[in-house]
Protein backbone atom coordinates (compact mmCIF):
# COMPACT_ATOMS: atom_id res chain seq x y z
CA UNK A 1 0.00 0.00 0.00
CA UNK A 2 2.82 2.40 0.91
CA UNK A 3 4.64 1.63 -2.35
CA UNK A 4 1.46 2.29 -4.32
CA UNK A 5 1.03 5.65 -2.60
CA UNK A 6 4.59 6.62 -3.49
CA UNK A 7 4.01 5.61 -7.11
CA UNK A 8 0.86 7.72 -7.23
CA UNK A 9 2.61 10.70 -5.63
CA UNK A 10 5.39 10.53 -8.22
CA UNK A 11 2.79 10.18 -10.97
CA UNK A 12 1.06 13.32 -9.71
CA UNK A 13 4.31 15.30 -9.79
CA UNK A 14 4.90 14.25 -13.40
CA UNK A 15 1.46 15.54 -14.44
CA UNK A 16 2.51 19.17 -14.01
CA UNK A 17 4.20 20.79 -16.99
CA UNK A 18 4.81 24.29 -18.30
CA UNK A 19 1.64 23.90 -20.37
CA UNK A 20 -0.33 22.44 -17.42
CA UNK A 21 0.87 24.28 -14.28
CA UNK A 22 -2.30 23.62 -12.26
CA UNK A 23 -4.59 20.64 -11.79
CA UNK A 24 -7.67 19.99 -9.69
CA UNK A 25 -8.59 16.97 -7.59
CA UNK A 26 -11.17 15.80 -10.14
CA UNK A 27 -8.64 15.85 -12.98
CA UNK A 28 -6.00 14.02 -10.96
CA UNK A 29 -8.43 11.38 -9.71
CA UNK A 30 -9.57 10.70 -13.29
CA UNK A 31 -6.01 10.39 -14.63
CA UNK A 32 -4.88 8.15 -11.76
CA UNK A 33 -8.08 6.10 -11.79
CA UNK A 34 -8.75 6.62 -8.08
CA UNK A 35 -11.59 8.18 -6.11
CA UNK A 36 -11.70 11.91 -5.49
CA UNK A 37 -11.29 11.25 -1.77
CA UNK A 38 -8.12 9.22 -2.34
CA UNK A 39 -6.67 11.86 -4.67
CA UNK A 40 -7.56 14.65 -2.23
CA UNK A 41 -5.94 12.87 0.72
CA UNK A 42 -2.75 12.18 -1.20
CA UNK A 43 -2.50 15.71 -2.57
CA UNK A 44 -3.15 17.20 0.87
CA UNK A 45 -0.25 15.14 2.24
CA UNK A 46 1.95 16.41 -0.60
CA UNK A 47 0.96 20.00 0.21
CA UNK A 48 1.88 19.47 3.87
CA UNK A 49 5.28 18.13 2.76
CA UNK A 50 5.87 21.08 0.43
CA UNK A 51 5.80 19.13 -2.84
CA UNK A 52 2.51 20.70 -3.94
CA UNK A 53 0.85 24.02 -3.23
CA UNK A 54 -2.84 24.87 -3.36
CA UNK A 55 -4.12 28.01 -5.07
CA UNK A 56 -7.12 29.38 -3.11
CA UNK A 57 -8.51 31.32 -6.09
CA UNK A 58 -8.73 28.38 -8.50
CA UNK A 59 -8.86 25.68 -5.79
CA UNK A 60 -6.32 23.82 -7.89
CA UNK A 61 -2.82 22.56 -7.14
CA UNK A 62 0.63 23.27 -8.52
CA UNK A 63 4.21 22.24 -7.79
CA UNK A 64 5.47 23.31 -4.36
CA UNK A 65 8.68 24.90 -3.14
CA UNK A 66 10.27 21.54 -2.30
CA UNK A 67 10.32 20.56 -5.96
CA UNK A 68 12.03 23.83 -6.87
CA UNK A 69 14.47 23.36 -3.99
CA UNK A 70 15.42 19.87 -5.15
CA UNK A 71 15.77 21.07 -8.73
CA UNK A 72 18.24 23.75 -7.66
CA UNK A 73 20.23 21.52 -5.32
CA UNK A 74 21.79 19.19 -7.87
CA UNK A 75 23.45 21.85 -10.10
CA UNK A 76 24.44 23.88 -7.05
CA UNK A 77 26.02 20.83 -5.45
CA UNK A 78 27.87 19.98 -8.66
CA UNK A 79 29.23 23.51 -9.04
CA UNK A 80 30.24 23.70 -5.38
CA UNK A 81 31.96 20.32 -5.50
CA UNK A 82 33.75 21.24 -8.71
CA UNK A 83 35.11 24.51 -7.29
CA UNK A 84 35.94 23.02 -3.89
CA UNK A 85 37.49 19.72 -4.98
CA UNK A 86 41.18 20.55 -5.36
CA UNK A 87 41.41 23.20 -2.58
CA UNK A 88 39.58 20.96 -0.08
CA UNK A 89 41.65 17.90 -0.99
CA UNK A 90 44.86 19.90 -0.62
CA UNK A 91 43.76 21.29 2.75
CA UNK A 92 42.92 17.82 4.05
CA UNK A 93 46.32 16.48 3.04
CA UNK A 94 48.34 19.44 4.32
CA UNK A 95 46.57 19.53 7.71
CA UNK A 96 46.22 15.72 7.88
CA UNK A 97 42.58 16.06 8.89
CA UNK A 98 39.20 15.12 7.47
CA UNK A 99 37.68 17.90 5.36
CA UNK A 100 34.01 18.11 4.40
CA UNK A 101 32.18 20.30 1.92
CA UNK A 102 28.52 21.01 2.65
CA UNK A 103 25.70 22.75 0.77
CA UNK A 104 22.93 24.64 2.59
CA UNK A 105 19.50 23.49 1.37
CA UNK A 106 17.42 25.88 3.45
CA UNK A 107 16.87 23.41 6.28
CA UNK A 108 20.10 21.45 6.80
CA UNK A 109 23.57 20.85 5.40
CA UNK A 110 24.01 18.39 2.54
CA UNK A 111 27.51 16.93 2.55
CA UNK A 112 28.69 16.82 -1.07
CA UNK A 113 32.22 15.51 -0.49
CA UNK A 114 34.44 14.16 2.28
CA UNK A 115 38.23 14.21 1.97
CA UNK A 116 40.67 12.11 3.98
CA UNK A 117 44.39 12.85 4.44
CA UNK A 118 45.22 9.38 3.10
CA UNK A 119 43.99 10.60 -0.32
CA UNK A 120 40.79 8.58 0.04
CA UNK A 121 37.89 10.67 -1.20
CA UNK A 122 34.20 10.04 -0.75
CA UNK A 123 32.09 11.93 -3.25
CA UNK A 124 28.34 11.72 -2.87
CA UNK A 125 26.89 10.37 -6.11
CA UNK A 126 23.57 11.72 -4.96
CA UNK A 127 23.22 14.51 -2.45
CA UNK A 128 23.84 13.61 1.19
CA UNK A 129 24.26 12.72 3.95
CA UNK A 130 22.16 15.49 5.47
CA UNK A 131 23.29 16.87 8.83
CA UNK A 132 21.74 19.27 11.33
CA UNK A 133 22.98 22.83 10.97
CA UNK A 134 22.63 23.91 14.60
CA UNK A 135 24.97 21.19 15.90
CA UNK A 136 27.73 21.29 13.28
CA UNK A 137 30.46 23.74 12.32
CA UNK A 138 29.38 23.35 8.68
CA UNK A 139 25.87 24.48 9.55
CA UNK A 140 26.74 27.23 11.99
CA UNK A 141 29.15 28.72 9.47
CA UNK A 142 26.14 29.28 7.18
CA UNK A 143 23.53 30.11 9.83
CA UNK A 144 25.73 32.97 11.04
CA UNK A 145 25.32 34.73 7.69
CA UNK A 146 21.65 34.07 6.98
CA UNK A 147 19.37 37.11 6.59
CA UNK A 148 17.42 37.71 9.84
CA UNK A 149 14.10 36.50 8.42
CA UNK A 150 15.62 33.23 7.16
CA UNK A 151 17.39 32.61 10.46
CA UNK A 152 14.20 33.36 12.38
CA UNK A 153 12.28 30.87 10.23
CA UNK A 154 14.96 28.22 10.74
CA UNK A 155 14.86 28.69 14.51
CA UNK A 156 11.07 28.49 14.57
CA UNK A 157 10.90 25.35 12.44
CA UNK A 158 13.82 23.43 13.96
CA UNK A 159 13.47 21.16 16.96
CA UNK A 160 16.91 21.10 18.53
CA UNK A 161 17.81 17.84 20.24
CA UNK A 162 21.15 16.96 21.88
CA UNK A 163 23.55 14.50 20.24
CA UNK A 164 26.07 14.77 23.08
CA UNK A 165 26.07 16.53 26.45
CA UNK A 166 27.85 19.46 24.76
CA UNK A 167 25.24 20.10 22.05
CA UNK A 168 23.77 23.60 22.22
CA UNK A 169 19.98 23.30 22.15
CA UNK A 170 19.03 26.60 23.79
CA UNK A 171 18.02 29.19 21.18
CA UNK A 172 19.51 32.13 23.08
CA UNK A 173 22.81 30.34 23.54
CA UNK A 174 22.90 29.31 19.89
CA UNK A 175 22.25 32.90 18.77
CA UNK A 176 25.22 34.05 20.86
CA UNK A 177 27.35 31.33 19.28
CA UNK A 178 26.30 32.44 15.79
CA UNK A 179 27.15 36.04 16.65
CA UNK A 180 30.59 34.90 17.83
CA UNK A 181 30.96 32.85 14.64
CA UNK A 182 30.23 35.85 12.48
CA UNK A 183 32.61 38.06 14.47
CA UNK A 184 35.59 35.71 14.25
CA UNK A 185 34.77 34.38 10.76
CA UNK A 186 34.57 30.67 11.57
CA UNK A 187 32.40 28.21 13.49
CA UNK A 188 33.28 25.59 16.09
CA UNK A 189 31.79 22.21 16.95
CA UNK A 190 33.03 21.22 20.41
CA UNK A 191 32.16 17.51 20.34
CA UNK A 192 28.53 18.52 19.81
CA UNK A 193 27.71 16.10 17.00
CA UNK A 194 29.93 13.12 17.90
CA UNK A 195 32.00 12.36 20.98
CA UNK A 196 35.73 12.44 20.29
CA UNK A 197 35.50 14.79 17.30
CA UNK A 198 35.69 18.57 17.16
CA UNK A 199 35.36 20.66 14.01
CA UNK A 200 36.11 24.11 12.69
CA UNK A 201 34.17 25.39 9.68
CA UNK A 202 33.90 28.49 7.51
CA UNK A 203 31.29 29.68 5.04
CA UNK A 204 31.52 29.58 1.25
CA UNK A 205 30.00 32.54 -0.60
CA UNK A 206 28.66 32.81 -4.15
CA UNK A 207 28.64 35.70 -6.63
CA UNK A 208 25.70 37.30 -4.80
CA UNK A 209 27.62 37.36 -1.54
CA UNK A 210 25.28 34.70 -0.13
CA UNK A 211 26.57 31.90 2.11
CA UNK A 212 25.56 28.79 0.14
CA UNK A 213 27.72 26.22 1.89
CA UNK A 214 30.75 25.64 4.07
CA UNK A 215 34.03 23.78 4.44
CA UNK A 216 35.11 22.13 7.69
CA UNK A 217 38.07 20.34 9.21
CA UNK A 218 37.49 17.58 11.77
CA UNK A 219 39.84 15.96 14.24
CA UNK A 220 40.66 15.19 17.84
CA UNK A 221 39.40 17.91 20.23
CA UNK A 222 42.91 18.56 21.55
CA UNK A 223 44.04 19.37 18.04
CA UNK A 224 41.05 21.49 17.03
CA UNK A 225 40.24 23.32 20.26
CA UNK A 226 43.79 24.08 21.39
CA UNK A 227 44.10 27.85 20.88
CA UNK A 228 47.60 27.79 19.41
CA UNK A 229 46.88 24.93 17.02
CA UNK A 230 43.44 26.32 16.23
CA UNK A 231 44.88 29.60 14.96
CA UNK A 232 46.95 27.67 12.40
CA UNK A 233 43.96 25.60 11.32
CA UNK A 234 41.79 28.69 10.95
CA UNK A 235 44.44 30.48 8.91
CA UNK A 236 44.60 27.63 6.39
CA UNK A 237 40.84 27.07 6.44
CA UNK A 238 40.01 30.71 5.72
CA UNK A 239 42.61 30.87 2.99
CA UNK A 240 40.99 27.83 1.37
CA UNK A 241 37.40 29.03 1.74
CA UNK A 242 38.44 32.37 0.27
CA UNK A 243 39.91 30.59 -2.75
CA UNK A 244 36.77 28.49 -3.25
CA UNK A 245 34.45 31.48 -2.81
CA UNK A 246 36.36 33.43 -5.45
CA UNK A 247 35.95 30.47 -7.80
CA UNK A 248 32.21 30.70 -7.14
CA UNK A 249 32.29 34.36 -8.21
CA UNK A 250 32.37 35.95 -4.78
CA UNK A 251 33.76 39.44 -4.31
CA UNK A 252 34.05 40.76 -0.73
CA UNK A 253 31.99 43.88 -1.43
CA UNK A 254 29.15 41.82 -2.97
CA UNK A 255 27.81 40.54 0.36
CA UNK A 256 24.03 40.80 0.71
CA UNK A 257 24.24 40.62 4.49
Amino acid sequence: MAVKSVERALHILMLFTRQVPQLGVTEVSRILGVTKAAAHNLMTTMVDAGFLQKYPESRKYGLGFKVCQLGMTQPQAYNLSKCAHEPARSLSCSRRMVARVGLWDGEAMLVTATYYPQNRIELSGSIGPRIHAYASSLGRAVLAYLPPDELSYYMKETRMVPFTESTIIDEGQLMKELEATRTRGYALDREESVYGFACVGAALFDSRGKAIGALSLSGHPEKVLNEELQSELVRDLLRTTGEISRSLGYQPNSSII
